[in-house]
């Protein structure tokens, strides 16, 4: 999103106020999921632990997972761990186009920093050195990817804003 408003290829640019929209933490994704599932005599479950975890409270993430959960779940049931598994795959099938897409769409340093932060590696290290990975340009890619929005920096971590584009990566290239 923030790409839309501050990139200047983009029609959007300058066009709006960038406002953060924070994770939603537990509590938050156990009320809109039970609220959603409920309104429409369905159950949630145990099912928001697994959705929390699984998109890290991303606001959008949250919810596209919760409807595919949701559209899998018939009236008067209740939603498992299965279904949650089961969406996860619904998700990445539907976004996989626009991930491939995306990611075709960042140049190689940016590819290679995705790949070795979706697998849980360190930037300067023995993975992103296998891939061909040089300090400087793992650098000036993290920056550039935190610029737009595709990274974030938190405590001095740095992690894929989108879970589903880092599970969309780790499935992608093993």
């Amino acid at each position: 999103m923030q790409m839309l408003f501050t990139d200047r290829a983009e029609p959007f640019y300058a066009q709006a106020d960038l406002v953060e929209a924070r994770p939603f933490d537990l509590v938050a994704v156990d009320r809109i999921v039970r609220r959603g599932f409920e309104s429409t005599g369905r159950s949630a479950g145990g099912i928001a632990p697994a959705i929390a975890t699984i998109t890290t409270g991303h606001p959008h993430r949250v919810m596209e997972l919760a409807d595919a959960v949701w559209s899998r779940v018939p009236v008067g049931a209740t939603a498992s761990d299965d279904d949650v598994t089961h969406a996860v795959d619904d998700v990445l099938r539907a976004e996989s186009a626009g991930l491939e897409r995306l990611f075709s769409s960042f140049p190689t340093s940016e590819q290679l920093v995705l790949r070795v932060l979706a697998k849980g590696e360190a930037i300067f290290g023995g993975y992103a050195d296998s891939l061909g990975l040089s300090s400087g340009g793992a650098q000036h890619a993290r920056s550039a990817l935190v610029d737009r929005g595709h990274l974030r920096r938190l405590d001095g971590v740095v992690t894929i804003v989108d879970p589903v584009l880092a599970e969309w990566i780790r499935r992608r290239f093993g």
